[in-house]
């Protein structure tokens, strides 16, 4: 097969391995793991141990974008130990910089309670049902994903609480400074790391191709600052 027509299915490929994460972000479900991931081993044990203390109910990954939030909430959600603690109750939803919250609030009832729903008349209205409707139910171990939220306004309406409900939130900004959460500044990659992913994402290899000149590629990983953005699925 021609190189070229290789490099034409290979983009088609990965054109419908994202439309499938969308699909599954739409419905609120838990994105498949990365196909490849580096330097994530001791954050995502970090903020484990974090998530299922009794005390910690909401907590704030921060970083630049790029720099791998989406994909560190991702493998945190798929660990078994978080698996095993919420019981499949996994919310996974995109907020985005313009989210559509009475819709976004409709399909976290839908996930959360289940059943039929009185219609929702407004964002303040679904807010309200859902907050009441979470105390009225038995407690089970919840936790909700808001991945990359941009507004504290829109964080407001889409924040519940809960006997043994979570909120983990993704942002590039400062949002989560106004509650009382445990934030987390994501580092940028160390550079071995940023080397390994940059290779993986240019050239589908974990190093520096012999025919690759370091002097070229360090500076573009230095400029990246360490963070590149996911061309595989997550």
């Amino acid at each position: 097969m021609a190189a070229k027509e290789e490099t034409k299915i290979k983009f088609i490929a990965d054109q419908i391995g994202q439309l499938q994460i969308s699909e599954k972000i739409s419905q609120l479900s838990v994105p498949d793991l990365p196909d490849f991931r580096v330097g994530l081993k001791s954050l995502v044990r970090e903020l484990k141990e974090r998530l299922l203390r009794n005390d910690v109910p909401l907590l704030g990954i921060k970083g630049m974008g790029g720099s791998g939030k989406t994909t560190l909430a991702t493998v945190l959600c798929n660990g078994p130990q978080v698996k095993d603690h919420f019981k499949g109750r996994i919310v996974f939803g995109r907020v985005t910089q313009s989210p559509n919250l009475k819709e976004l609030l409709e399909r976290m009832w839908d996930k959360i309670v289940g059943g039929q729903r009185s219609a929702f008349q407004d964002i303040e209205d679904a807010h309200i049902q859902l907050q009441q409707r979470l105390r009225q139910m038995e407690p089970h171990p919840t936790l909700v994903v808001l991945d990359d939220v941009w507004e504290i306004d829109h964080l407001e309406k889409l924040l519940f609480k809960g006997e043994g409900y979570k909120t983990l939130i993704t942002t590039t900004n400062n949002i989560v400074v106004k509650y009382d959460c445990y934030r987390y500044d994501l580092p940028c990659l160390r550079e071995p790391d940023a080397v390994t992913l940059f290779c993986f994402s240019a050239c589908d290899q974990e190093y520096i191709p012999k025919t690759a000149d370091y002097n070229i590629v360090k500076p573009v990983i230095d400029a990246c600052k360490g963070t590149f953005f996911w061309r595989k699925p997550l």
